[in-house]
């Protein structure tokens, strides 16, 4: 008795680092897991930011192409000078210029900019084309109507995508933060209920 005595004061010392360190190898373990998680679903999440605004060009751009198809077949001037007005004014798209059969200009909503102003052919300017995009679109039916060519802005278009992930990535600092809380608190209950000293307590009690 006296050796059991003498020898169960340092139990509760031993106990006590062995908990220690289990409560830090699991917040570890926990915290890491939930990392990965994280980080797999950021990832996911970045690219499907990326394809909704793909999604939302290529449908903005096949819906504007069919709308104008309809106002050159009913031959509206007014109507067509009006929406190619209206189809340049998202940022990401710097002007929309209408053509007809042989290519010739008909129409321009937004920023007037030839194909030599663009990619410098030509004219003396600095070429362009390492900011922008064009784009043409036919317009046909039965037959070709025309053709519309937007100049997107690659800047603008960076910069939505950009703003994008940045709110993402508040979002996800935050869950982070809250995961990491949740794995310490979890370490810390487990390593309780796990722990011979609170056992040998309660049986006391």
């Amino acid at each position: 008795m006296a050796t059991m005595q003498t020898e169960l004061p340092l139990y509760p010392k031993i106990s006590s680092i062995y908990n220690k360190i289990l409560q830090l190898a699991i917040a570890i373990v926990l915290i890491v897991v939930l990392l990965n998680m994280l980080i797999t679903r950021y990832n996911h999440q970045a690219q499907l930011i990326s394809s909704q605004q793909q999604a939302f060009a290529d449908d903005y751009i096949n819906q504007a192409a069919q709308a104008m198809l309809v106002l050159l077949k009913q031959g509206k001037k007014a109507a067509t000078n009006d929406y190619l007005a209206k189809l340049a004014l998202p940022e990401f798209i710097s002007g929309v210029t209408l053509y007809d059969q042989t290519g010739q200009t008909v129409g321009v909503g937004g920023k007037e900019q030839s194909i030599h102003e663009l990619f410098g052919i030509n004219t003396p300017e600095v070429a362009q084309y390492s900011d922008v995009a064009p784009l043409v679109v036919e317009l046909r039916d039965e037959k070709l109507q025309g053709y519309l060519r937007f100049t997107i802005s690659k800047q603008a278009w960076q910069q939505s995508l950009q703003q994008a992930n940045t709110e993402h990535q508040e979002v996800m600092r935050y869950m982070l933060l809250v995961a990491g809380l949740i794995g310490f608190l979890l370490a810390r209950g487990l390593s309780r209920f796990r722990s011979p000293t609170s056992l040998l307590k309660s049986k006391r009690h």
